[in-house]
């Protein structure tokens, strides 16, 4: 395995695994901002093997494997001890040969499938007028059971940071990888906004997209779902952001097992995208 030292070198990769062997399918679809971030803070690495090309993104706890593959040749790498994620993702009802090909090699080589997530789409506007007529009443609830909503700083950034980490409903593989310091700026920049209980514990959190388009998150702690409007404030307030800084749409995902908080998003007038973003792991040897 070796580390990627610049762009050019990212590129020349790709040119090379095409150019031998097309054709090819690939699960990368990073953009170029936040691929020269992870190589400046030396986090991505690559090992070339006959008929693919396999990068790794290390994300301390995790790497995240993105390949290009003829699927003419099964692989031929020995993963190290670690948590390797493959994220793949596939328009809703449609796949092909190739993507039922690597999910058979993949499988064969110890991963497992672990969960899969359904696009959904975030029509700002309309979310914003939705949601604006239940602001008064969410926070009013809130207010009611001593609780408090507030915009991250730099100071509580940190808070928020741990609550994340806490929540053990959520998948490491999940939480997009950045540093202490980009965290801090995050908040600093007033990109995440929390909630406190009566005891000034955070219970809820919610961000904008950080570096990507599926890279906002919205956490609320068990035994504090569905109670207090805690869900439609949180909401509210990234339509707010995003509808202030002339953003039209966002995009996230929801787990498809998750009945009742797909209804919610529909009823806030968030729309069901057509692709699907599965998660493929394996613990290595």
């Amino acid at each position: 395995m070796k580390t990627i030292s610049d762009y050019g070198e990212y590129l020349s990769l790709i040119d090379r695994i095409k150019d031998k062997y097309s054709p090819v399918y690939t699960n990368c679809y990073l953009q170029r901002e936040y691929v020269e971030r992870i190589i400046a803070q030396h986090r991505l690495s690559y090992v070339f093997a006959e008929g693919l090309l396999w990068l790794f993104e290390d994300n301390i706890q995790y790497r995240n494997i993105y390949y290009w593959w003829n699927t003419q040749y099964a692989p031929d790498i020995r993963l190290e001890e670690s948590l390797y994620v493959v994220p793949r993702m596939y328009y809703v009802d449609k796949t092909d040969d190739g993507y039922i090909r690597i999910n058979s090699f993949l499988h064969e080589i110890g991963f497992v499938n672990a969960n899969t997530l359904r696009q959904i789409i975030f029509n700002v506007e309309s979310a914003f007028n939705t949601l604006k007529d239940v602001y008064d009443t969410s926070t009013r609830l809130l207010e009611e059971r001593g609780m408090v909503l507030e915009t991250s700083t730099s100071s509580n950034a940190r808070e928020i940071r741990e609550f994340l980490s806490d929540i053990e409903w959520l998948p490491v593989y999940q939480v997009p990888y950045v540093t202490d310091e980009e965290f801090q700026l995050y908040g600093q920049n007033g990109k995440m906004y929390c909630v406190r209980n009566a005891e000034g514990r955070i219970i809820a959190a919610c961000g904008i997209p950080f570096d990507r388009p599926n890279g906002g998150f919205t956490a609320i702690a068990d035994g504090y779902k569905m109670i207090a409007g805690i869900a439609p404030l949180l909401s509210f307030k990234i339509s707010e952001y995003c509808r202030k800084m002339g953003v039209a749409k966002t995009y996230s995902w929801i787990d498809i097992d998750n009945s009742t908080s797909i209804e919610y998003h529909k009823s806030i007038g968030i729309t069901l995208g057509n692709r699907c973003l599965e998660y493929l792991i394996n613990k290595g040897i």
